[in-house]
């Protein structure tokens, strides 16, 4: 579980296969071409734990990775997984003070907690020994195991994977120490945003929703999530996306001037908006625009 904590931060919140029947034309979810001065490349916006129902990559993916040289994802996934990462990653995730979770929050959120817990069928008292961050990691995480989604299933996974057999350079956008810091060295008030977000949360979204919003290319629906947490909590919202939106943009703004193509795959939730990836790259002078799907015709029998 813990190989996909910072990832879930991209607002992962049916279980049937992607299906792109609604026309050649139409855009494919969160596929985008970004055109450089020396090459075209490809961004793509990703579900960071899928079902295994999601597979196979739509032809579109396939496409846009056959076309590319280089991969760059969010995470070091070889080093995330390492068993020296995973260890410092769950002593991060302990309470160490005395008085626990409950002391840290105090008896209203922690009511709260237990409360949203038993609602998802979740053993409780919940978090007894876990960071204020880490218990908002595991009430989201839950119902998305209970249905079976998994980072093994992700597009990251798969193209990673494919990279690393076919010897190609995989560029990560941040290492395992930023990673476990932006949860681990998050203040105590914006850690109490970030779980209280999540049990406050006044529509929620079935992992079969989530699946379906991003299946459908629901830009929209991704961006009223992110300004919904920029509105009701702009300082937590700056540290899980603004912030490294643009530390990405500026990292691949060299990269992507360059003559080998790319394909860049992050969560969905950091492509719309106004500090969205889409809009730093056009700022940055680079034209952006999705990518037609590729829908499969099945053959016509002579009969």
């Amino acid at each position: 579980m813990m190989r996909c904590a910072l990832l879930l931060l991209a607002l992962l919140a049916l279980l049937a296969p992607p299906a792109f029947a609604a026309g050649a034309d139409e855009p494919l979810p969160f596929l985008w071409e970004v055109q450089g001065p020396k090459a075209r490349h490809y961004l793509l916006g990703s579900l960071h734990l899928l079902p295994p129902a999601a597979r196979p990559m739509p032809r579109a993916y396939e496409a846009a990775y056959d076309a590319t040289r280089v991969l760059v994802v969010e995470a070091d996934i070889a080093a995330m997984t390492s068993p020296e990462v995973q260890l410092r990653m769950a002593a991060a995730t302990r309470e160490q003070q005395p008085g626990g979770f409950k002391a840290r929050v105090g008896k209203r959120l922690y009511d709260k907690v237990q409360k949203h817990a038993a609602a998802l069928g979740l053993p409780t008292p919940a978090c007894a020994e876990a960071r204020v961050w880490f218990c908002a990691m595991t009430l989201e995480l839950f119902p998305l195991q209970q249905a079976r989604f998994s980072p093994e299933h992700s597009v990251e996974f798969e193209y990673y994977y494919r990279a690393r057999e076919d010897q190609r350079t995989v560029l990560p956008l941040e290492t395992p120490e930023y990673q476990v810091a932006v949860l681990d060295q998050m203040p105590e008030p914006l850690a109490r945003d970030l779980l209280t977000a999540t049990v406050d949360e006044a529509v929620a979204h079935t992992p079969a929703q989530i699946l379906a919003m991003w299946q459908s290319g629901d830009a929209s629906a991704f961006a009223r999530l992110t300004e919904r947490l920029r509105r009701d909590h702009p300082k937590l919202h700056d540290r899980l996306f603004a912030e490294r939106n643009r530390a990405w943009a500026a990292a691949l703004r060299e990269r992507l001037g360059q003559d080998e193509p790319m394909l860049v795959i992050v969560g969905a939730a950091h492509l719309p908006g106004p500090d969205g990836l889409l809009a730093l790259l056009k700022e940055r002078g680079f034209e952006t625009k999705p990518v037609a799907a590729v829908v499969e015709t099945a053959p016509v029998s002579p009969e």
